[in-house]
This record gives structure tokens, C-alpha cells and sequence, in this order.
């Protein structure tokens, strides 16, 4: 498994639970979720807040995805995704 900073060990879980978590930040100035990539049949998410640093995996093709790539430290490749303040009116 790829370590990410502060994301040592994703957390599995539903579409749903990890949907859910994206209508929840403290600041939605720094608030982000990132799609950093895809390994072993698993689309890994990354949230970022204040003192929050956390990842999330997916099985893969349950989230809609503009394309996908392998599992990547880059930010530079991450997909920003219309989530938490991104997404909010």
C-alpha cells in the first residue's frame, strides 16, 4: 500500500458513508476531498481540513470519476472533487 502523509492506513468503506462524510468541514476555506488514485480494485479519497488528514477507499467505479489513475503521491495528478465547500450553494 502507497503511504500518503498522515494517511497511513485508508479507511474502507460504502459510497454512501464516504458521501456522507463530504457533508461535514470545519473550514470551508481549506476544506478539500481529493481523488488520489486507484489500486487493487479500490478508488482511494483524500479529506484535508484543519488538524484533519484523512483517506478513504471505495470500491472502484462506485464514484464517477472523470478518469482514473494508479495510486500517486502527486499532488500535481489528484483530481479536486465537487465536494464539501466545493459543492455547497
Amino acid at each position: 500500500m502507497l503511504s500518503l502523509a498522515g494517511c497511513d492506513h485508508p479507511q474502507e468503506i460504502k459510497k454512501e458513508a464516504l458521501l456522507e462524510k463530504t457533508r461535514h468541514w470545519k473550514e470551508p476555506k481549506v476544506a478539500t476531498w481529493n481523488y488520489v488514485g486507484s489500486k487493487d480494485g479500490r478508488d482511494f479519497f483524500r479529506f484535508e481540513d484543519l488538524g484533519i488528514d484523512e483517506m478513504f477507499s471505495v470500491e472502484s467505479g462506485q464514484i464517477p470519476l472523470p478518469r482514473s489513475f494508479p495510486i500517486t503521491k502527486s499532488r500535481e495528478s489528484w483530481l479536486v472533487m465537487p465536494w464539501g465547500p466545493a459543492a455547497a450553494p
